[in-house]
């Protein structure tokens, strides 16, 4: 739509190559169906280095560039925008072959195809389609022609579970972060559809009315109309992209979702996955109406297999399954809750999605885990089979690779130049308990905390480094787990062996989660001459463990209560700029701060745990400062060190565990028994207003209101590392 389009563009940064299309005329268009779209030139990804080179080793990483998001989501359609145009930079954009998107469905043959040219009443002897005006004023005329001959090819071609909607006036909802649905956005026409693949109506899967109420979750395809003058390739892109990433995030069963743009003349068909966005040229719908009629039925394709979707997934009778091949036998799950229990809301990247599902003939509860790797990594299930009877670790039940490529679903080859190929793969993984921030006492948080590390230090030990700690990826474990299987770490997407070539790279920004990634790690961003980044090892993910503790101490003022507003340390620790978030974690660890524990946390003991881990954490990385211009370690050579700073890291939790334990719990009135011995949090008794200030208050502007206040979770004293000289960090001589 006009308004929206226009207000996008203001948020697309000033380095956007755009190609601009003048209006078409007839005369001027090839004999071709596929018109030649000129390609906009290659530029630089916004944050490289001048000079640096683009590593082949990019799609190994997930945080390079996505529109996934924090928790919180984005707070404007224009902030998710930026993002995309980030994910889907030149890079991961691919101009089609001439037979993409005009492929006949099933059912639907030339000859019925000229016979309803011939016949129908909607393409002329003119050579035009009725109702599509030669040069509109604007591309609001062009939304009810465009809508009833789509409908008309739709009906002619007994399409019946599929139809189209004008909804460029209505505004559908958006799913961002963690039950965020404040955003909304209009594709000018709607195809939606039933069947057993989309979300039933009122939870029928044989229900035959249509929604009246267009949703995402019911989207075949989401088109957006234009006119010649006011089409631009770029900023239109992006636009159909939000709709195809709702699409992605709300029905979370999407191999691709096919878009399109339609102007007076012609269209232009874009299918959006897991590699990025392949597009067509543009074919003129007048010259070409074959084509026009193909796409359309691409468009609205019955077969949900063609449409993009799983098959593997599926509703029946209100309730929806998930297949899968379990040593050589097809099994069926029933999903639980009907929706995944984790979705990564990007277009481009992993799509990492998990389920947790029951088999309904034992009962048994798993976690089952998609997930698009590129191709040249190791599959995560090489790794868990090498992880099978580890303590605290995700336990692997079996895996199913059915050959699903993104080449594949494009009708390309590996080989193809400017292409970055992506596997799928599903693994069956033993159900554990919640994600650890979903703690409900203290005792269990840090009982999963303590046998998490531990399965991490398993997991090296087997030569296996993780690089992705986050709050997402520790859970609690089984009820009456034993000591080491009390929390488990799971998801080795980003795992590497320490044997292999890769290992010998230095830490990568892209690289985990952003708000849990290590201060080195992070500081890799900025590239300085002479600089040798270390390798990712063991001492960047305890790191990660102690940002996940310090998340859950700080976010949280009780279980399942998360702090509104969120600390303002936590959002720069989220931030997409590296320096950002990195600052902002020194800061935590050097200088004065008001990050104060709930309540609910006791006083003492989380206290000191945290103290303790900060000061670990700050001398590690002072000593990695000090080597900058050093050569890399091979990881192999850190294992003889790695077993006495994990007993470190590890006595730390094991000391707070005691603590705990030997702590007598209290009990309420109710008889009930508090957590740890933690009264429940009473909201404050408002005071009757007085004139008089309380004798024990400090005058706003006294010398006393403004001392600065310890961190009493930084270092209790500077490591003697920092008073070294010459550093190659000067900004962290400035923070500390």
């Amino acid at each position: 739509m006009t308004k929206r389009t226009k207000a996008s563009r203001k948020t697309l940064r000033a380095q956007t190559v755009t190609a601009q299309a003048s209006a078409i005329d007839d005369a001027q268009l090839t004999s071709s169906d596929h018109a030649s779209h000129p390609v906009p030139p290659r530029t630089p990804p916004r944050n490289s280095r001048p000079g640096s080179v683009q590593s082949e080793s990019v799609e190994d990483t997930p945080m390079s560039h996505s529109s996934h998001g924090a928790d919180r989501g984005f707070a404007t359609v224009e902030a998710a925008v930026d993002f995309l145009h980030e994910e889907l930079s030149e890079n991961y954009r691919l101009q089609s072959g001439p037979d993409f998107g005009v492929t006949l469905p099933n059912g639907v043959d030339d000859e019925r195809l000229d016979d309803f040219l011939a016949k129908s009443r909607f393409y002329t002897k003119q050579k035009r389609w009725k109702g599509i005006p030669k040069k509109p004023s604007c591309e609001k005329k062009l939304y009810q022609p465009f809508l009833e001959l789509i409908c008309g090819i739709l009906s002619y071609f007994q399409f019946t579970t599929r139809q189209a909607h004008d909804t460029h006036a209505r505004k559908l909802t958006h799913v961002e972060g963690v039950s965020n649905t404040a955003l909304k956005s209009s594709p000018d026409i709607f195809i939606s559809g039933t069947g057993d693949a989309f979300c039933p109506v009122s939870k029928l899967r044989n229900s035959s009315k249509l929604s009246s109420k267009p949703s995402y979750r019911a989207c075949a395809s989401p088109l957006e109309i234009k006119t010649d003058k006011n089409y631009t390739f770029d900023s239109n892109l992006i636009q159909i992209a939000v709709y195809a990433r709702q699409c992605f995030i709300q029905q979370e069963n999407r191999f691709f979702v096919y878009s399109a743009i339609l102007t007076e003349t012609f269209i232009q068909l874009f299918q959006f996955d897991r590699a990025g966005v392949m597009f067509s040229g543009k074919i003129n719908i007048h010259i070409h109406p074959r084509s026009f009629v193909h796409i359309i039925l691409t468009l609205a394709s019955q077969d949900p297999v063609a449409l993009g979707f799983d098959k593997s997934i599926h509703w029946r009778n209100s309730k929806r399954y998930l297949s899968m091949d379990v040593e050589n036998e097809l099994v069926e799950f029933e999903i639980k809750k009907l929706k995944a229990s984790f979705l990564r809301r990007a277009i481009r990247g992993r799509g990492t999605c998990c389920w947790n599902v029951v088999n309904p003939k034992t009962k048994e509860e798993y976690l089952a885990k998609d997930c698009w790797r590129s191709a040249n990594r190791t599959p995560e299930w090489e790794l868990l089979e090498k992880a099978k009877g580890l303590d605290g670790v995700g336990q692997m039940i079996g895996y199913w690779e059915p050959g699903f490529s993104v080449g594949r679903l494009r009708g390309i080859g590996r080989d193809t130049p400017g292409f970055r190929d992506r596997d799928f793969c599903r693994v069956l993984l033993e159900r554990y308990g919640k994600p650890i921030h979903q703690f409900d006492d203290r005792k269990k948080l840090l009982y999963a905390l303590r046998d998490a590390i531990s399965g991490h230090q398993n997991l090296w030990n087997a030569e296996i480094l993780h690089r992705d700690v986050s709050i997402n990826n520790i859970l609690m474990g089984k009820k009456d787990a034993p000591v080491g299987n009390r929390g488990v770490i799971i998801d080795l997407d980003m795992a590497i062996l320490l044997n292999r070539e890769g290992s010998l790279a230095g830490v990568d920004f892209r690289t985990g989660t952003r708000a849990f990634q290590s201060m080195m790690v992070l500081r890799s961003q900025t590239n300085k001459p002479g600089v040798i980044f270390p390798a990712h090892d063991y001492l960047d993910d305890l790191e990660s463990f102690f940002y996940v503790f310090c998340y859950i101490c700080f976010a949280y003022e009780a279980p399942g209560k998360k702090k509104s507003p969120q600390p303002t340390l936590l959002t720069e620790w989220e931030d997409f700029n590296s320096n950002t978030a990195r600052h902002s974690k020194l800061s935590f660890l050097t200088e004065s701060s008001d990050h104060d524990l709930s309540p609910w946390f006791g006083e003492g003991v989380f206290q000191t745990l945290l103290q303790q881990m900060g000061q670990f954490v700050y001398d590690h990385y002072m000593t990695k400062d000090r080597r900058l211009k050093q050569p890399r370690r091979c990881l192999n050579d850190l294992t003889e060190a790695a077993h006495e700073q994990y007993a470190i890291f590890l006595g730390y939790v094991d000391e707070a565990i005691e603590k705990l334990e030997a702590m007598q719990p209290e009990v309420a009135p109710d008889g009930t028994i508090l957590a740890s011995g933690v009264p429940p949090i009473t909201p404050p008794r408002s005071s009757p207003s007085s004139s008089k200030r309380p004798s024990n208050d400090v005058l706003e502007g006294s010398p006393s209101s403004k001392k600065p206040k310890r961190n009493p979770h930084a270092p209790r004293f500077p490591s003697t590392l920092s008073m070294e000289t010459g550093t190659i960090d000067d900004s962290l001589h400035k923070l500390a």
